[in-house]
């Protein structure tokens, strides 16, 4: 699976999409040839924040090949320079924060955070301290300090992460906290659960604060009956 940031090189250039972000994706659009006669003719490449922390500044951020063989005019140093010239231009396209509204459309890939909002019916976002983002479709990952409200779609809670679920599926991690009033909720190890409609699977470690809707109980799993 590409991981942001995704770019595709060739010999004298290197390309990147501003609302997509696979690689896939990056040569279909510019129609690039990937093989020739002597192998391939790109370079995919990666640059990529440690423990998937996009909240960091880029220049923490890991560049890596994402391919087996490479081209044979490849060279490691130049390649890591070119894409990293291009990086701020990504990042400033991706990254909505301080106080600017973006949206998400589909295959698209936002990543929201310090004071920025978002508005997300489709592609792949990821919310973290600071940022919101009202889902109605798509998928999206809330980490430390990020706010999702859900209506559609699929979202994965990590720690520190809230998600307000009126709707779709919500997965809950270690530290993350659902508030659910309908849709459909799987708390998993150290995930919370405040739940008063809808459906809800709670695992090993899982904790469901339950006034209303259906749960099901797995293993370790936790249910607290709340009454109104």
């Amino acid at each position: 699976m590409c991981k942001s940031a995704s770019f595709v090189l060739t010999k004298t250039q290197c390309f990147w999409s501003h609302n997509g972000d696979s690689h896939s994706l990056i040569i279909s659009v510019n129609g690039l040839h990937e093989d020739g006669p002597y192998g391939p003719n790109i370079l995919r490449a990666e640059i990529s924040p440690p423990n998937d922390r996009y909240d960091l500044p880029i220049d923490q951020w890991v560049y890596r090949v994402d391919q087996d063989i490479w081209p044979v005019w490849y060279d490691a140093e130049d390649c890591e320079r070119r894409a990293r010239a291009e990086l701020p231009a990504w990042y400033a396209a991706h990254v909505i924060s301080d106080g600017k509204v973006g949206k998400c459309l589909d295959e698209w890939t936002c990543i929201v955070l310090k004071g920025g909002k978002c508005n997300q019916s489709g592609g792949y976002c990821l919310v973290y301290d600071g940022g919101v983002n009202n889902q109605s479709g798509g998928d999206c990952r809330v980490d430390d300090g990020g706010i999702n409200n859900q209506l559609r779609g699929y979202c994965y809670v990590n720690d520190g992460g809230t998600n307000n679920q009126l709707g779709g599926d919500c997965r809950v991690y270690d530290g993350g906290v659902n508030n659910q009033s309908g849709g459909d909720c799987r708390v998993d190890d150290g995930g919370v659960n405040n739940q008063s409609g809808g459906d809800c699977r709670v695992d090993d470690g899982g904790v469901n604060n339950q006034s209303g809707g259906e749960c099901r109980v797995h293993g370790g799993g936790e249910l607290n009956e709340v009454t109104r």
